[in-house]
């Protein structure tokens, strides 16, 4: 399980990208995801940092920066 902040965790398995909040793309997946109903906001009072695509159009956003959540896929990767 990858931690993406605040105590929540995804399977590292299912994650397609990772990738900065404020870029414009990364606003338009957001939207879409939201219009779909699949985007989940883990981030709680913390500014938003990252959003983490997964496998069925899942979108998740959270307040840890992406080089954070990409050393943490990375060690994890290396464990299995």
């Amino acid at each position: 399980m990858l931690n993406i902040g605040n105590s929540v965790g995804i399977d590292s398995k299912r994650v397609i990208c990772i990738s900065p909040y404020n870029l414009s793309y990364s606003k338009r997946i957001i939207k879409s995801a939201e219009d779909n109903g699949t985007l989940f906001d883990v981030s709680g009072r913390n500014k938003r940092s990252s959003i983490i695509l997964m496998e069925e159009n899942m979108v998740y956003l959270s307040g840890v920066t992406p080089d954070t959540l990409r050393k943490r896929f990375d060690q994890l990767s290396e464990q299995v």
